[in-house]
């Protein structure tokens, strides 16, 4: 599978371990969000599942906790700009959050705001947070554009891998994954 290399954007020079890290997945009631908010969930990171159906996100989160780590769903549909200060406020609540993977196809605000909400993380406001954006070819180039010395902004191109492999490439870009990486597994 191709990696992002060894580089890495943590400014000690080391992986980002994800036990007890705070990870936001959008699209996680179904599917590959539910795929990768588990993925997370296994390696030990608390994982927000936001998804508009507050079932399926309620489902997700349940999951998550089935593999002992701390969860929250949260209904929104993060093309709504009201739904998205919701969300912002829900991080808030919980501390902050560490990582942001947007499986959706999100519109940049909801990137802003998870950039925003760094500083104000619990214990963690110095340390660079990370952005892994699931998109198209077309639209990987734009996504990772989006620099910011507060966060590592990653993306990865499915190009049709099962969600397992999309999963695995995820975490694994979240981990060690080098600030602009743009890994396609088509």
């Amino acid at each position: 599978m191709p990696t992002a290399g060894a580089a890495t954007g943590h400014p000690y020079g080391r992986d980002m371990d994800l036990r007890w890290r705070t990870v936001v997945v959008t699209g996680a009631g179904t599917g590959l969000g539910r795929e990768v908010a588990l993925r997370f969930a296994r390696v030990g990171a608390g994982v927000v599942a936001v998804d508009r159906d507050a079932a399926a996100a309620d489902e997700t989160a349940g999951f998550a906790r089935a593999c002992r780590v701390q969860a929250w769903s949260v209904q929104a549909d993060v093309t709504r700009d009201d739904d998205l200060g919701l969300l912002a406020a829900r991080l808030r609540d919980l501390g902050g959050a560490d990582v942001l993977v947007d499986t959706v196809a999100a519109p940049t605000r909801l990137t802003q705001l998870f950039l925003d909400g760094l500083d104000q993380r619990r214990g963690r406001a110095l340390e660079p947070g990370v952005v892994v954006h699931v998109a198209s070819g077309a639209e990987a180039a734009g996504l990772v554009r989006l620099t910011s010395p507060r966060a590592r902004v990653t993306c990865v191109v499915p190009g049709g891998a099962p969600a397992s492999r999309v999963a695995v490439a995820v975490v694994d870009l979240a981990r060690r994954g080098a600030a602009g990486a743009v890994v396609e597994l088509g």
